[in-house]
């Protein structure tokens, strides 16, 4: 049984590192991550938010046309363009790149 240098416990198997052959398993490929697109950001003071009507506009730092964000876990993973169904009115991203170094 390998054991932890510095503890001395034995290594549970999810702290040794993933191998490729690990990465490419369907049980593996088959976890549902959840992609978050970030349209732009805006910052404004706490007494600006707490002073907001609504329909008062806050301007984003993007134009339309501009690539989106594309976040995993907080972290960028690429850009994408923002989509349109016009049958069911439903709107999505079209992959334009991703990060080199996931």
């Amino acid at each position: 049984m390998n054991t932890d240098a510095s503890t001395g416990h034995p290594k549970s198997r999810s702290a040794m590192p993933a191998t490729s052959l690990e990465l490419s398993s369907p049980r593996v490929r088959d976890i549902p991550i959840e992609v978050e697109a970030v349209l732009g950001k805006v910052k404004v003071s706490v007494s600006q938010l707490m002073a907001a009507k609504p329909g008062e506009p806050f301007w984003l730092d993007k134009h339309f046309g501009e690539p989106v964000e594309l976040q995993v876990n907080g972290k960028r993973i690429g850009y994408g363009e923002i989509i349109a169904d016009e049958r069911e009115n439903i709107i999505g991203i079209r992959l334009i790149s991703v990060e080199a170094d996931l």
